[in-house]
């Protein structure tokens, strides 16, 4: 099997909707099973009683863009 690496650099789109956050200084979002989850799909999540399956969350006072590339990706 051919395993290929893609270095996304410093961009980072929600695992739900795709959205692209990677200039955004929007706050909050969560890792959902291994989903890093923006703000906005994040509701969504503790409205469905999915809590269980969440691993972290953003801190209110950082940005999703940031929490993904420096706490996210550093600690995989």
């Amino acid at each position: 099997m051919k395993i290929i690496t893609i270095d996304v650099g410093d961009t980072v789109i929600c695992d739900f909707c795709n959205e692209d956050y990677t200039k955004s200084h929007k706050c909050g979002g969560l890792l959902f099973c291994s989903y890093a989850i923006c703000p906005d799909c994040s509701k969504s999540v503790n409205q469905y009683e999915k809590r269980s399956f969440i691993k972290a969350t953003c801190p209110d006072y950082m940005p999703f863009s940031d929490w993904v590339r420096n706490v996210l990706r550093a600690n995989h």
